[in-house]
């Protein structure tokens, strides 16, 4: 079956060209299913590796980030909407977070081919003055939050590279590290030194990390699709 959801189109989000858009309410997740992948926080690794394979895709600028595969291996239809648990970056839809790094550096996307935005039908987005209007503020409010979470995300992944917990998983097209999914070996942990383990343990994020190994178990991972890229280009 050939997927016909159009790719999103996220823009910052910004009063001056954005100012006469109108968000309908939420409809459901069938803006997901052109996606192969959703980032995940460390809050939601037991949620979501419970339903989903989790795995670590590399950045370009050598940073390390956990994703959901949302559709199974060679398979058309996705996860999403048919399980009870949607990735947290998923439910603002149309709207994202780009930001990577402090708190501060917050920047909202909008994905302005979805549906649901529309200039005559909805809540506005800003008020006369080019205010962020109520609406918008939750959405900014529950993001700026998310935030919060995925600076603890990216603090675990730094732990783990810094004591190369990294393995890149079989199979995939040698000679474009950028592009490989990796993951964290349960061996490679039990060789871990007592105070690099007493890291972990002191941040709950082993309890995380045996999440992520089970969750495996979901898809053939030598032939699992390349992650989406983040939206950190647009912050």
């Amino acid at each position: 079956m050939v997927d016909s959801t159009p790719a999103p189109r996220y823009e910052v989000l910004n009063a001056q060209r954005h100012r006469q858009l109108k968000v309908l309410g939420h409809q459901g997740y069938g803006f997901a299913r052109g996606l192969h992948s959703a980032d995940v926080v460390v809050s939601e690794f037991e949620p979501v590796a419970s339903l989903y394979p989790l795995v670590f895709v590399r950045e370009a600028q050598g940073r390390y980030r956990p994703v959901a595969l949302l559709r199974r291996s060679g398979g058309d239809e996705g996860f999403v909407g048919v399980l009870p648990y949607v990735p947290m970056a998923l439910r603002y839809h149309p709207f994202a977070l780009a930001a990577r790094g402090q708190a501060a550096d917050l920047s909202v996307c909008i994905d302005t081919s979805s549906d649901l935005l529309s200039h005559e039908q909805g809540a506005p987005l800003f008020d006369r003055d080019g205010q962020a209007s109520p609406a918008l503020g939750q959405v900014m409010a529950a993001l700026s939050a998310l935030n919060q979470l995925r600076l603890q995300t990216d603090k675990l992944c730094r732990a783990l590279a810094h004591f190369g917990l990294f393995t890149p998983i079989p199979g995939q097209p040698p000679g474009d590290a950028d592009r490989q999914v990796y993951r964290v070996d349960e061996a490679d942990l039990s060789r871990l030194a007592d105070a690099e383990l007493c890291v972990l343990r002191q941040h709950g994020w082993l309890r995380a990390l045996y999440a992520h190994q089970v969750s495996l178990a979901h898809a053939d991972l030598s032939s699992a699709p390349v992650a989406h890229p983040s939206l950190e280009a647009f912050a």
